[in-house]
């Protein structure tokens, strides 16, 4: 029985591995096709690719592994099927339970290994695939300078080129609008050719031109009628060194999504699920003290203390006023003001109770999130 129990087990655990990595192949290009656009052209290193990677494979096994177990049973027990293997257990006296005990086994044991990296791994997956996606999300795309359009993806200048070598290295017929002074396109640079490199940290560019000239429109001169004189500088060679703000990687800290939900270990859920009812105990409480009862009721309210809670019941209302006698002994005078101020009051309270409702509401979804 041992060896038919290691022939089911060794049976199960190829197909098992095989659809795992599908599933888990499957369910990262979807994520990828996601923030596609988040992730392309922002100069990425492999490093930091793989860490991406990594960190939303660790995600992505909550889904892949009860798919894998399910194709992985179905897969092995089909195999035994299709060979007459479960036939010939079935009349050497072999019950269905006996076949698939191993299988059983095994499941338990994965079900109780994949808790304890659903409690451990995935909240440290979490916090460090969150802050690794604002971080890139924050970061600038690369610099691509495209023929014939103009680029602006450099700060206070645009350029444009008329073409470039396949390698990117050269570029020819090159204009360049400078604003770093504001003042819209007064300083227009025109070159034959030149380089752009940007240091392997990106924090520099350096345009290196070539057979070019600069043309300034300077300020207006002082006479009556304003003129516009301009001013023409001729370059064999001419340097343009700018600094790159947001091209390099900044990390942000992790501890600052530590708080979401999918961060949180069971015992942390727990005790978030207990001070959140807490919270939500208080206000309730709070807020009955706020609405407005009639006078003799109002004055016991306000005297009650938080935490005794039981005496804000409605019906003990009988205790402090007999009501009918009150209202038919009145004068018409004293009863039609009696009734609009109930009224109001009722309509006050209404109004009251349907805007605590949505605040209660809004700070109850994160309890029932994580319940």
């Amino acid at each position: 029985m041992k060896r038919l129990h290691l022939y089911i087990v060794k049976s199960f655990i190829g197909p098992f591995f095989v659809t795992l990595l599908i599933s888990l192949f499957v369910l990262l290009m979807q994520f990828l096709w996601v923030y596609l656009d988040e992730l392309v052209g922002k100069g990425l290193d492999f490093s930091t690719i793989l860490e991406f990677i990594v960190y939303t494979m660790a995600m992505l096994m909550s889904m892949a592994l009860p798919l894998a177990m399910l194709l992985a049973s179905i897969m092995t027990f089909g195999s035994l099927g299709e060979n007459n293997e479960r036939l010939a257990m079935k009349a050497a006296g072999i019950s269905l339970y006996r076949i698939m005990k191993p299988v059983i086994v095994l499941s338990i044991l994965l079900t109780f290994g994949s808790f304890y990296f659903y409690n451990q791994v995935i909240p440290v997956s979490y916090k460090k695939l969150i802050a690794l996606m604002s971080s890139i999300r924050q970061l600038r795309p690369e610099i691509i300078v495209k023929e014939g359009i103009f680029s602006n993806d450099i700060d206070n200048y645009s350029i444009k080129v008329g073409r470039k070598t396949p390698n990117g290295e050269m570029l020819y017929d090159i204009m360049i609008y400078d604003h770093t002074d504001d003042k819209g396109s007064t300083i227009v640079t025109v070159a034959d050719s030149g380089t752009m490199k940007i240091t392997k940290d990106k924090k520099y560019m350096i345009l290196n031109l070539y057979s070019g000239q600069t043309n300034t429109e300077l300020q207006p001169s002082g006479t009556t009628k304003l003129t516009y004189p301009a001013r023409t500088d001729k370059f064999t060679k001419e340097s343009i060194f700018t600094v790159l703000q947001g091209m390099e990687l900044e990390r942000k800290d992790e501890s600052i999504f530590k708080n979401q939900n999918r961060a949180l270990t069971n015992d942390q859920l727990v005790y978030f699920v207990d001070s959140i009812s807490r919270q939500l105990e208080r206000k309730r409480i709070e807020h009955c003290l706020s609405l407005t009862y009639m006078p003799p009721l109002t004055i016991n309210v306000a005297r009650l203390s938080r935490k005794d809670t039981s005496k804000l019941i409605m019906p003990s209302l009988t205790q402090y006023i007999n009501i009918d006698s009150a209202f038919a002994n009145g004068a018409p005078n004293v009863r039609s003001g009696t009734i609009n101020t109930a009224l109001n009051n009722a309509r006050n309270n209404m109004r009251f109770i349907q805007e605590i409702e949505e605040v209660i509401g809004a700070k109850s979804t994160p309890l029932l999130l994580h319940v």
